[in-house]
């Protein structure tokens, strides 16, 4: 059987990432490294992958010659407009040499089945939707305060930025506000985080026409003076990665879906849900992130959280550090053990938490019905830990300090924050049906309800 090089068919762009490195390991001739970083990409359907899948089943290399394999791997990638002429005219070579048309075929519809564009759409792919803005298709804003350039910032030409999440209650109000980012550290913090909590949305409407909560809204205030030009990008740098993104280049895609989606590119026609998933497809952890947390979220897409928690663990397993996080709090929210002790494992090997996540986790301490898992005096070391400038949502912070005092059988304190937490729900307008509820619990010397 002749020996096809892989390198000269398929090495035709210099991809990066996962793609990238199974490219150099087989270089190397780190045969087993390469092809299962291939297969890690050619199940999610990224066709050069599934082309290489099948170059290195007809040359037997870590993996023992199979022509029908090489023949059903091929022709899967040919699948799509992609396909350039050389790979096509490999796959002619390859066909020349199948012996039993019939089983080559057999194994080509086995694999089509599970990976083609077709079967990935129905059981991977997100279904995509055309937003405006990060935020599309959600709530709507009716009352948003622009927080004041600070003055001393102003006065030494210092510009920034500011990227905060926060989920909205059944009423429109801003609930677990948390820092993202700060650009300078410090500088523009406070200023943000006074004037989110008074912001107000049209409800979000459910597809029976109910109100309800939306998660992880992302909003990036942008402190730029007049005659400033600090926070502009390149144009060299656009240029460069707008071409580099025609051309396939998954480290280009993912940037510029990440500067479009926070507005820094209003003239580039382009959809950052599916940038980031077609460099997800490439390998790239942080965009197999962003597509696991668009789908958990229907941010961009339709949600589908199944689909979600499928890209989020490829990136996790990728080392994606924010996906174990995300994953750990898809976990965290069902009331089964083995869920909760999945998430807990998600963050085992996890240095450093975010805030957010130290908020589920200390959530999850105060709450949980399992032995194995509650541990309230953790979850109050937790909250007493957490800088409120990173954290401002009180009412959240109130009803867990009351959640981990009712699970320590102190229910006088426990109505005593929960009580906080009900007036500043009601100061803010906020949702108060479930505060209520609970509130009633611990006067009842019960532990509440929070699944």
């Amino acid at each position: 059987m002749k020996y096809i090089p892989l390198l000269l068919i398929v090495f035709i762009s210099g991809l990066k990432a996962d793609y990238n490195s199974a490219s150099h390991a087989y270089e190397q001739g780190i045969y087993q490294q390469a092809f299962d970083e291939y297969l890690s990409m050619a199940k999610v359907g990224e066709k050069r992958s599934q082309f290489n899948i099948g170059v290195m089943y007809f040359n037997g290399q870590y993996v023992n010659k199979d022509i029908n394999k090489a023949y059903g791997w091929m022709k899967l990638s040919l699948d799509d407009e992609t396909a350039d002429q050389q790979m096509i005219d490999v796959f002619g070579l390859v066909s020349e040499k199948i012996i039993d048309q019939k089983a080559a075929d057999s194994e080509f519809e086995r694999l089509s089945s599970q990976y083609s564009s077709e079967a990935l759409l129905e059981t991977l792919y997100p279904s995509f939707v055309e937003p405006n803005n990060e935020n599309a298709y959600e709530a709507t804003p009716i009352k948003i305060e622009q927080p004041r350039y600070p003055r001393k910032a102003a006065k030494k030409g210092i510009q920034g930025w500011v990227k905060y999440s926060f989920d909205l209650d059944k009423n429109g109000v801003p609930r677990d506000i948390l820092l993202i980012e700060s650009t300078p550290t410090g500088v523009f913090d406070q200023v943000a985080s006074n004037v989110i909590p008074k912001w107000r949305f049209e409800p979000a409407i459910d597809k029976n026409g109910d109100r309800k909560k939306v998660k992880s809204l992302i909003y990036t205030f942008r402190f730029q003076l007049k005659d400033g030009s600090g926070l502009e990008l390149k144009k060299k740098v656009i240029t460069s990665n707008l071409a580099k993104m025609e051309e396939g280049d998954p480290i280009a895609q993912y940037n510029i879906a990440y500067w479009k989606s926070r507005g820094f590119l209003p003239k580039v026609e382009a959809n950052p849900s599916e940038l980031f998933f077609k460099s997800a497809q490439k390998g790239l952890p942080s965009a197999q992130f962003h597509v696991g947390k668009s789908l958990i979220y229907g941010k961009g897409c339709i949600q589908d959280k199944a689909k979600g928690i499928a890209w989020l663990t490829r990136a996790a397993s990728n080392g994606q550090i924010e996906a174990r996080e995300l994953l750990a709090s898809v976990n965290f929210e069902k009331e089964d053990l083995e869920s909760q002790q999945a998430g807990l494992d998600y963050l085992a090997n996890v240095e450093e938490l975010s805030p957010i996540t130290k908020i589920r986790l200390a959530k999850l301490f105060a709450t949980s019905p399992h032995e194995s898992i509650s541990n309230p005096t953790k979850s109050l070391d937790i909250i007493d830990d957490i800088p409120v400038k990173k954290f401002p949502d009180k009412i959240t912070l109130y009803e867990i300090r009351a959640a981990a005092y009712a699970k320590l059988g102190k229910f006088k304190k426990a109505v005593k924050h929960q009580k906080n937490a009900l007036e500043e729900a009601e100061d803010l307008g906020a949702s108060i049906e479930e505060i209520k509820q609970r509130l009633d619990s611990y006067k009842n010397k019960e532990v509440a309800n929070y699944f």
